[in-house]
């Protein structure tokens, strides 16, 4: 039997209300993205859609997902090692030399440079790729979906991970490893599907539209602001002028 691949990994982004704080030190959390502040999670998962549980820590909406890949990824090596339990045969050579002792990982476009620290197939960026590029790239995009399947069942499922988050972020991690474990449990109960992804991709897009609602509300606001003080600052000056001429008079 082929084994490709025993893990895919990905982030999870969550809208939260902008923390309190000055601009430049809360700034961070605002996801370009995403038009909205965040936060992100990074899991892997195994092929069945299955979460390796514990999770990363949560980051600010911001951060790259290689720059939270590289403070976790020596736990993937170690979930990546292979042992003498292992009954699969390892046909797929991709990296097979460089990492004879472990079994590959899936990556989107964002981890480039992952290969370097674990046994990570990325996938590949560019337009000018060969036919058998796309196809790799295709056959790891169908690999990755898990993630997307899983994040769309956690959101579908659990309120507190699908909505903007309301809490201390001081309990974030705790709130985001119950639903994550929960979430385990009823894909053992009920297996992944591809509405879960397209709940996922819905999730997102409304995410990014929320945001950019947001902020041209905000732009109007400050359009009107700019507007009426121009017409106060119009108003003082010609009650300065007239108080002026009053006491020339």
């Amino acid at each position: 039997q082929q084994h490709t691949a025993k893990l895919c990994g990905d982030v999870v982004f969550q809208p939260c209300y902008r923390p309190k704080g000055r601009f430049g030190d809360v700034k961070c959390y605002f996801s370009g993205k995403h038009h909205r502040y965040g936060v992100k999670v990074e899991s892997v998962h195994y092929p069945n859609g299955i979460a390796a549980l514990p999770t990363s820590p949560h980051y600010p909406g911001s951060f790259h997902d290689f720059s939270i890949f590289l403070e976790n990824y020596p736990r993937y090596e170690v979930l990546l090692r292979k042992t003498p339990q292992d009954n699969i045969t390892d046909s797929y050579l991709e990296l097979k030399g460089e990492y004879p002792n472990h079994w590959g990982s899936v990556w989107d476009r964002a981890y480039q440079g992952a290969q370097e620290k674990i046994r990570a197939f990325v996938i590949k960026k560019g337009r000018n790729l060969s036919s058998e590029e796309r196809q790799r790239n295709r056959n790891l995009a169908e690999t990755r979906v898990k993630t997307e399947n899983f994040y769309g069942r956690l959101k579908k499922l659990w309120g507190v991970c699908s909505g903007t988050y309301r809490g201390d972020h001081e309990y974030y991690d705790d709130t985001i490893a119950i639903c994550f474990a929960l979430t385990n449990y009823h894909i053992s109960l009920r297996p992944l599907d591809a509405a879960d992804a397209t709940f996922y991709k819905h999730t997102l897009a409304a995410y990014i539209q929320e945001g950019k609602e947001r902020k041209q509300k905000e732009d109007e606001w400050r359009r009107r602001y700019r507007i009426r003080r121009t017409q106060r600052e119009e108003v003082d000056s010609e009650l300065l002028s007239i108080e002026s001429s009053q006491e020339l008079i």
